[in-house]
C-alpha cells in the first residue's frame, strides 16, 4: 500500500500548534483550524503585521475570513499571551509573534516597526514606575511598552 502525500496542511496535527491548542482547551475554548491558522499565519509572516496582512496570509486556506474574525482571533490570541499587541506610531494596531519583554522602535518617516534588541530583560526601560503612577492617578492600565521613535536606518540613508 502507497502512503498519500497531501498538499494540504492540517494545522490540527502540527506540534507547533499544540501550545495554542491546549491554551484554548484550558480557557474551555473550542480549538478551531481557523485559531490555529491564524496564529500559525502570524508566525510565518515572522513581524509586526496588521490582521488585514494576517487575512491576506490565510487566505487561501481560509477564503471566507473575514477582517473582524481574523482581528477577533488576534484579540484572544494576545490575551492568551500567545502574540502581543503593539500600539506604535500612528499606524494601525500590530500584532507581535514575539512575546518576550522586548522595546520597538518607529520611524517617523516610513512607519516601519522593528524590534530593538537586549541581552536581557533589565536593559530594557521598566515600565513599572509608569504603571504605577497611572493607577496611582485612579487609572487603570493594562500595559506598558517601551516606543523609540525616529528615523530608521533606511529611511536616514535615501535622500529627502
Amino acid at each position: 500500500m502507497k502512503s498519500v502525500s497531501r498538499s494540504t496542511h492540517d494545522p490540527r496535527q502540527s506540534s507547533a500548534t499544540q501550545p495554542l491548542a491546549a491554551a484554548l482547551r484550558s480557557r474551555g475554548l473550542r480549538v478551531t483550524p481557523q485559531r490555529l491558522l491564524i496564529e500559525e499565519a502570524l508566525r510565518r509572516i515572522g513581524r509586526h503585521a496588521t490582521a488585514e496582512e494576517v487575512r491576506r496570509a490565510v487566505a487561501d486556506r481560509l477564503p471566507h475570513a473575514t477582517a473582524p474574525t481574523v482581528y477577533a482571533t488576534l484579540e484572544l490570541l494576545a490575551e492568551l499571551g500567545r502574540v502581543r499587541k503593539v500600539r506604535a506610531g500612528r499606524g494601525p494596531l500590530l500584532f507581535d509573534p514575539r512575546v518576550d519583554r522586548h522595546a520597538h522602535f518607529v520611524c517617523s518617516s516610513c512607519g516601519a516597526v522593528f524590534d530593538l534588541p537586549a541581552q536581557a530583560p533589565a536593559e530594557i526601560v521598566d515600565p513599572a514606575p509608569a504603571l504605577a503612577a497611572a493607577r496611582a492617578a485612579g487609572h487603570h492600565p493594562e500595559a506598558a511598552e517601551v516606543v523609540v521613535e525616529g528615523r530608521c536606518a533606511r529611511c536616514v540613508q535615501a535622500p529627502r
